[in-house]
C-alpha cells in the first residue's frame, strides 16, 4: 500500500516538473517571439540602433536561437552600416567558427573591413578561405576578380598576373575578359616586362568592339603604349 501511494507520488511529482518544464519553455519561445517582432518593427522603421540593442539583448538572453537564426549576421550588417567595425568583424567570425550557411558572406565582408584598414594580407587569407570553403559560391568571381587587384595593388605582380588570365580567357564576357586584359598589362608595365606589356596593350587595341568609339580598355591601352614609349626615349 506504501509502494503504491509512493508510486502516485513519485508519478504526481514528475508530471508536475515536467508541466513547469514546459510552461518555462513556452513563456521563454514567447518572450523570443516577442523579441524577433521587436527587431523586425525596429528594421521596418528605421531604426537601426534599437534593431541592435534588441540583437545584442537576445544574444545575451538566448544564444542559442540568435545563433539558429543567423542574427549576428544581421548584427554585423548593421554595425557595419554603422561605422562599429570591432562589433561587425567579431560577429562575423562567430558565423565562420560555427561554419553557418552564411560563412561565406561573413568572409566577403570581413575582406573588405580589412582592406579599408590597408590590411591587403589578411583580405587575402580572408577570399582565399572563401574560395577554398564554398567553391560554388555566386561571391566566387568576385572573390577572384579582387583577390587579383589586392595582389596588383600589394605589388605582387607575378600573382596578379596568374590570378588574371583565366579571366582574361573568359569567351563568356568580353568585359571581364578586356577588364582582366587590361590590369594583366599594367602588371607588366608595372613590373617592367616592357615586351609583354606591349604585346597586351595591342592586343587591346586591335580588338575593341568598336573602332569608331574606343573603350576605357583600349583607351587605357594607349596610354600604357606611350608610357612605353617614352621609357624607351
Amino acid at each position: 500500500m506504501t509502494r503504491s501511494i509512493f508510486r502516485r507520488l513519485s508519478f504526481a511529482l514528475l508530471l508536475t516538473a515536467i508541466h513547469f518544464s514546459l510552461a518555462a519553455q513556452a513563456v521563454k519561445a514567447q518572450g523570443v517571439r516577442e523579441r524577433h517582432g521587436r527587431i523586425r518593427a525596429s528594421l521596418d522603421g528605421g531604426d537601426e540602433g534599437a534593431a541592435i540593442k534588441e540583437l545584442r539583448a537576445l544574444a545575451a538572453s538566448d544564444p542559442s536561437q540568435f545563433a539558429l537564426n543567423n542574427y549576428d549576421y544581421l548584427l554585423a550588417r548593421l554595425s557595419e552600416r554603422r561605422g562599429d567595425a570591432s562589433t561587425a568583424a567579431a560577429a562575423y567570425q562567430k558565423l565562420v567558427a560555427r561554419n553557418s550557411l552564411l560563412a561565406e558572406y561573413a568572409l566577403w565582408h570581413l575582406s573588405q573591413l580589412a582592406r579599408s584598414t590597408g590590411n591587403l594580407v589578411l583580405e587575402r587569407e580572408q577570399l582565399r578561405q572563401l574560395l577554398a570553403t564554398a567553391p560554388s559560391s555566386l561571391l566566387r568571381e568576385a572573390a577572384e576578380a579582387r583577390l587579383a587587384e589586392s595582389f596588383f595593388e600589394s605589388g605582387d605582380y607575378n600573382s596578379a598576373i596568374q590570378l588574371l588570365r583565366p579571366r582574361a580567357s573568359d569567351a563568356n564576357s568580353r568585359v571581364t575578359a578586356r577588364e582582366a586584359l587590361s590590369l594583366i598589362g599594367q602588371a607588366y608595365l608595372n613590373g617592367r616586362q616592357q615586351e609583354a606589356a606591349r604585346e597586351v596593350f595591342n592586343k587591346l587595341v586591335a580588338e575593341m568592339p568598336d573602332s569608331s568609339r574606343p573603350d576605357d580598355y583600349a583607351l587605357a591601352a594607349v596610354r600604357g603604349l606611350d608610357a612605353l614609349d617614352e621609357q624607351v626615349v
